[in-house]
């Protein structure tokens, strides 16, 4: 008779079986100088959690564990290690500084944890390194930067002669940019380099060089916000009327405040999308709002969209197969259509494919105004 009360149980409990719970990590700077993108990454990637969780056809629940480096070195390379050695972690997104990439690449490679970058940059060639081969890049590599502006200046508003100002103060990060100007130059044209030293602060003579050399377009490579306005303001004192143009590492309020009026009609290129523009993306926003007050900030619907392919990969594998090594041999076998943009990778290189993944941007009335993916622009509509 004892086998009744231990048959009865296990008859009720049958139907109403839980879920899986599989956990995916963030690493991020939390506290330190790169807060606000590792904020960013945090709301994004908890929305996303919440989301997939309250799919009624989920196959499984996601929980998130949080891990702040506060953008530290010795801090980063600790907190790898204790994510990559949980063993309910099945992937890491992180980390939001580009200088922790290498660390958390070997670490995640040697355990067999796939890893996502969100916002980070990494060279494509890198995604070949056997001890990196678990890194998923959910964004395209720095050159791309400079596809919308050498579209911008061939096709929008065409000119012959762009002047490219290399400030080396800026450092790796414009290196890719600058050598694929001088590679494809718009309009099949010139490009003539201006180069200020790290140290230099000559914008003045970049501008009167720039006017000698008869550039009908400025390109500004450079990262810092500060620096940019520096060069805003010598254009505008040496007169010059055509476009301006610089990339995402310099579009941040700062460059508003210090150029002030000359920073009116600017053009910037980014790798993130501004998800009040994207009809598809008003759930997230609302969601957004309702959670923090406010709509996301930059790289926000890019990490939402990083847990969406792990989710999607792992649906995918069936409930036998959802394992670290399951998801890595996976992730780059699923395409993904994000809020920000498609997610699909070539599968022998693990380089993300590059369709709709850069934008611009163009300061009005001192504001950035989101024009859109730069393939879609026509001439017509453009300032």
């Amino acid at each position: 008779m004892v086998h009744h009360p231990r048959a009865g149980p296990r008859h009720e409990r049958a139907p109403a079986r839980e879920l899986a719970t599989l956990t995916l990590a963030l690493q991020a700077d939390l506290t330190g100088p790169g807060k606000e993108t590792g904020q960013a990454h945090e709301r994004g990637t908890k929305l996303a959690v919440e989301r997939h969780n309250g799919r009624p056809d989920a196959a499984f629940r996601l929980a998130l564990r949080v891990a702040d480096d506060g953008g530290d070195p010795a801090r980063a390379a600790q907190v790898v290690k204790e994510l990559a050695a949980d063993p309910a972690v099945v992937a890491l997104v992180g980390p939001t500084w580009d200088a922790a990439v290498p660390e958390l690449a070997t670490a995640c490679g040697a355990a067999d944890l796939a890893l996502l970058l969100v916002s980070a940059d990494i060279a494509e060639s890198a995604l070949s390194q056997q001890e990196w081969r678990t890194v998923c890049a959910t964004r395209p590599a720095a050159d791309q930067l400079a596809l919308p502006v050498i579209d911008y200046l061939s096709r929008i508003r065409p000119v012959h002669r762009t002047g490219l100002v290399e400030d080396l103060e800026g450092g790796e990060p414009v290196f890719p940019v600058v050598r694929n100007l001088q590679q494809s130059p718009p309009s099949q044209g010139t490009v003539s380099v201006h180069r200020i030293p790290v140290g230099g602060s000559d914008f003045a003579g970049a501008a009167r060089a720039l006017t000698e050399a008869r550039a009908e377009a400025v390109v500004y490579a450079g990262t810092s916000p500060q620096r940019a306005a520096a060069m805003a303001r010598a254009l505008t004192v040496a007169g010059f009327q055509g476009p301006r143009m610089g990339v995402q590492h310099a579009m941040e309020p700062a460059f508003l405040t210090a150029a002030g009026q000359d920073a009116e009609g600017w053009l910037f290129s980014a790798l993130f999308t501004d998800p009040l523009a994207v009809p598809a993306a008003a759930e997230f926003v609302a969601a957004h709002r309702t959670a923090y007050g406010q709509p996301p900030a930059r790289w926000a619907t890019e990490a939402h969209d990083a847990v969406g392919l792990v989710a999607e990969a792992l649906t995918g594998l069936g409930e036998d197969g959802r394992s670290r090594a399951g998801l890595t041999r996976r992730i780059f076998r699923t395409a993904h259509q994000g809020l920000a943009k498609p997610l699909s990778f070539d599968s022998n290189t693990h380089v993300l494919t590059r369709q709709g993944t850069a934008h611009l941007y163009q300061v009005v009335s001192g504001t950035y105004r989101y024009l859109g993916r730069y393939t879609d622009l026509k001439p017509a509509s453009t300032q």
